[in-house]
């Protein structure tokens, strides 16, 4: 038995309690349940039918170090050191996620990987010059996604490199910007503005 230190958001969203309101969790291995007994001569219960659009797995989507990671678990992360984790719901996990964020979203940055992010801010705007709340900024190549706030702001990190980024949403016409270059540890500001959709 490992004892690991992990926070207590991140323990419950992968499916573990508090245990006595403490930050140190006993890392160890999970049992399968055992299933019932069945009679020989008993017919086996189907699993009940799902409801037209509803997903089986009702967990949120977990994003580790930029990448999608399916089937994240305690055990995952035993000898990994966190630097920050962020939860999108709602809307904003939907509007940067589509349908894998229905479920919520959690990012989870490790220390050694936080190293290599350069961070990139700043407003997108509709073609009016109004602040564009829930817009996309999506750094092309790459899985995070920002979604601007209620006055078009975002932000986002992404390792160090030259990119092309876009902004868009619903009923205007995307704005690239190509040849973005992010370097680790700072921060570029970019601001965009859309344009309306050619009728």
């Amino acid at each position: 038995m490992k004892q690991v230190r992990v926070s207590a958001r991140i323990a419950r969203g992968l499916g573990y309690g508090a245990v006595a309101v403490s930050l140190t969790f006993l890392a160890c291995k999970r049992e399968a349940p055992r299933p019932p007994a069945v009679a020989e001569d008993a017919a086996p219960v189907p699993p009940p039918p799902l409801v037209a659009g509803q997903r089986s797995d009702s967990r949120p989507l977990y994003i580790l170090d930029g990448v999608i990671a399916d089937n994240l678990s305690l055990g995952d992360i035993q000898a990994l050191e966190f630097e920050s984790m962020q939860v999108l719901n709602g809307a904003a996990a939907e509007a940067g996620y589509g349908d894998r964020g229905k479920n919520g979203v959690v990012l989870l940055t490790t220390k050694r990987y936080a190293a290599t992010l350069g961070t990139m801010r700043g407003t997108v705007l509709d073609p009016s010059g109004k602040p564009a709340a829930m817009a996309r900024v999506v750094i092309v190549g790459t899985t995070p996604v920002a979604v601007t706030d209620s006055i078009g702001a975002y932000s986002i990190a992404v390792p160090a490199g030259t990119y092309t980024v876009r902004a868009e949403l619903g009923g205007f016409k995307p704005t690239e910007m190509a040849g973005v270059r992010i370097l680790a540890g700072e921060t570029l500001t970019a601001d965009f503005r859309l344009a309306d959709s050619p009728k």
